[in-house]
C-alpha cells in the first residue's frame, strides 16, 4: 500500500521520475503483466516528451497544453494508449493501487495538478478525477477480468512505446 500511496502522490503532484512512477505502480499492482504494462506505459510517456522528469512533463503540459492535444497524431495516440494501459493495469487490483493507476492515466492525458497556471491546474484536477473515476467504474464493467483482458494492458503499452519512438 505504501508503493500505491507514493505512486498516487507522484502522479498527482507531477514531481519525480516517470520511470520511478512506473516502478511504484509495478510494485503496488504486484502482477507481472501489470508491472510490465506500467513500465512500458511510463517509458512511452518519457519517450513522447523526451524526458523522464515528471516536472518537465508538467511544465510542457502547462506551456503547450495536455499532451493528448499537442503534437503529431501518433504522439497523441501513444499517450492515449499509455493511459488505457495504465487503466487496465488496475483491473483486479485493490482499491488504492487501482486509483493510483487511474490518476496516473489522467496525468498522462491531461498533466498533473502541479501546473504553473490556473488553467493547467484545473485541467490536471479534471484529468486526475476522471482517471480516478474510470479506475473506480471499470471493475464494475469488467467484474472478473480474464487473463485475456489483463494481457491487453502490456500490448497497449508496447504499442504506445512503439508509436512514441516512431513519431
Amino acid at each position: 500500500m505504501v508503493a500505491a500511496a507514493a505512486a498516487l502522490a507522484v502522479a498527482l503532484v507531477g514531481r519525480g521520475d516517470l520511470l520511478f512512477l512506473g516502478a511504484l505502480l509495478a510494485v503496488a499492482l504486484a502482477d507481472r503483466r501489470s508491472s510490465l504494462a506500467c513500465l512500458l506505459a511510463t517509458a512511452a510517456v518519457a519517450v513522447r516528451w523526451g524526458t523522464t522528469s515528471a516536472a518537465t512533463v508538467t511544465g510542457a503540459a502547462t506551456a503547450l497544453g495536455p499532451g493528448i492535444r499537442v503534437g503529431p497524431p501518433l504522439a497523441a495516440a501513444a499517450l492515449g494508449l499509455a493511459a488505457a494501459a495504465l487503466l487496465l493495469c488496475g483491473l483486479g487490483a485493490p482499491r488504492l493501487p487501482r486509483l493510483a493507476a487511474g490518476v496516473a492515466a489522467g496525468a498522462v492525458l491531461g498533466g498533473s495538478v502541479a501546473g504553473l497556471s490556473t488553467g493547467a491546474i484545473v485541467v490536471g484536477l479534471v484529468a486526475a478525477a476522471a482517471g480516478a473515476a474510470l479506475a473506480s467504474v471499470l471493475p464494475r464493467l469488467v467484474p472478473e477480468p480474464s487473463d485475456r483482458v489483463r494481457a491487453v494492458a502490456p500490448v497497449l503499452a508496447a504499442v504506445a512505446l512503439a508509436l512514441a519512438v516512431v513519431w
